[in-house]
């Protein structure tokens, strides 16, 4: 059975109460690769709340140069691309809110990916064997905090974010390739790269149904960190089953 720990403090209780609907026990088993007998695996995974697809990863999102992204102020923190001569910027706020950000630049597929609860920003190659660039979904499940990615090629694929290495479906053993990724300022970006791109928020969301993208319409919402105060505080929202004894 998946199970949602309580969190320790009540301001971050209250704040996943906002952020997801309520956790289903066996959420997790839409996944056929997965097992939920197999507790060496399943001893780990936890249930986040929002279920599959809760939190909406996007793909191809609108894309503006930098001189038309008032949304974004020089302290902001953006993950930062530089691939095929071109520089793309993707806000650090896009993470709070979807996670996964799949996009294609100069013909390559990539994704990249950032967990709001590990504070991690990876950059993946999204990009198949035949050429042909993929998409990757927040699957709703999370490792130790950790973001787990299911792989679109066949919805079953169930891959950690910080491993990147695939622990369930039909792709396991497999691991993603870590491309580049510059976390840094807005401001700094900018300097590194006058002719920068960025990605615009509460764009790439066509694959969920209207009622969700409709959330996400209003760009004032990823000016607010959604998770309280848990950057700052000291308790976590889910348990640690890895740790040493």
């Amino acid at each position: 059975m998946v199970r949602l720990v309580r969190p320790r403090s009540l301001s971050t209780y209250f704040a996943v109460l906002l952020l997801t609907s309520a956790a289903q026990a066996g959420e997790w088993q839409s996944f056929s690769g997965f097992d939920p007998a197999d507790f060496a695996r399943t001893g780990h995974v936890f249930n986040g709340g929002p279920g599959v697809d809760g939190i909406p990863a996007m793909t191809n999102p609108g894309i503006v140069g930098a001189e038309r992204a008032d949304f974004l102020v020089d302290s902001d923190v953006v993950m930062g691309v530089y691939m095929n001569g071109i520089a793309r910027a993707y806000s650090q706020a896009l993470g709070w809110h979807h996670e996964i950000v799949n996009d294609v630049i100069g013909g390559q597929g990539i994704s990249v990916t950032f967990c709001p609860l590990t504070g991690t920003a990876l950059n993946f190659n999204a990009t198949g064997d035949d050429g042909v660039p993929y998409e990757l979904g927040v699957s709703g499940l999370l490792m130790n905090s950790n973001l787990i990615i299911y792989d679109r090629r066949d919805f079953e694929t169930l891959i950690p974010q910080m491993i990147y290495t695939a622990f369930a479906g039909p792709g396991v053993g497999n691991e993603l390739e870590l491309l580049p990724l510059v976390e840094t300022t807005w401001g700094l970006w900018k300097q590194m790269y006058p002719d920068t791109e960025v990605a615009v928020p509460g764009t790439g969301l066509e694959f969920y149904p209207e009622r969700q993208r409709a959330r996400y319409e209003d760009i004032a919402r990823y000016q607010s960190y959604p998770y309280r105060d848990y950057r700052t505080s000291e308790s976590l929202i889910f348990p640690v089953t890895t740790e040493s004894a």
